[in-house]
């Protein structure tokens, strides 16, 4: 919603809040989105490493994310 301003005004760092909260929660697209926001550096710095991070998470939940089609 944030992310792309749909509905709302675009805001990167209300993003970032709420893909956080679902992230605690072991969400595995809200923490591919937060990968993506820290590889493009929307809204906060770009960190490598960060979106590393985020992406290796999210891999740990292979089996809920096979739709997504990362696993290849």
């Amino acid at each position: 919603m944030y992310l792309k301003g749909l509905g709302v005004p675009q805001d990167y760092q209300k993003a970032v809040y709420w893909f956080k909260k679902s992230a605690e929660q072991d969400y595995p697209l809200a923490e591919i989105n937060l990968a993506l926001i820290y590889q493009y550096g929307l809204g906060v710095p770009q960190d490598s490493q960060e979106a590393l991070y985020w992406y290796n998470k999210a891999m740990a939940h292979k089996n809920k994310i096979q739709w997504f089609n990362l696993n290849e």
